[in-house]
């Protein structure tokens, strides 16, 4: 299955995991981390670095014939360093109008918005 998202990747003796939670009916939210591979080659991100990721779930069997679920990582981002504590990633805000490059200009009223 494919994933995209972001998460805290934490490094350990055996490898990287990454924080995730699961959102019960109550409300209630159950946090746990998963097992991280990445795809030969890419470079690895610091501990306790907060990250971007696409990749896919894959599954393992353990020793005691258990089976279990990694994430495989194709590819990521930095969004924020243990290093730092502020955003690497900064947001851009557009400032000119895009439907402007088609010849038309778009301007809407509180009458054109329904939820208002």
């Amino acid at each position: 299955m494919k994933i995209t998202g972001s998460g805290t990747i934490y490094k350990n003796d055996y490898g990287f995991t990454i924080s995730d939670h699961q959102k019960q009916q109550d409300g209630t939210v159950n946090r746990f981390y998963v097992p991280v591979r990445f795809k030969r080659g890419l470079q690895q991100p610091n501990n306790k670095d907060f990250v971007s990721i696409e990749g896919f779930t894959k599954p393992y069997k353990t020793k005691d014939d258990k089976l279990g679920m990694s994430y495989f990582i194709m590819d990521w981002a930095l969004i924020s360093s243990a290093d730092t504590e502020e955003p690497v990633i900064e947001e851009t805000k557009q400032e000119t109008d895009p439907f402007t490059a088609f010849g038309c200009e778009v301007t809407l009223d509180d009458d054109d918005l329904p939820f208002w």
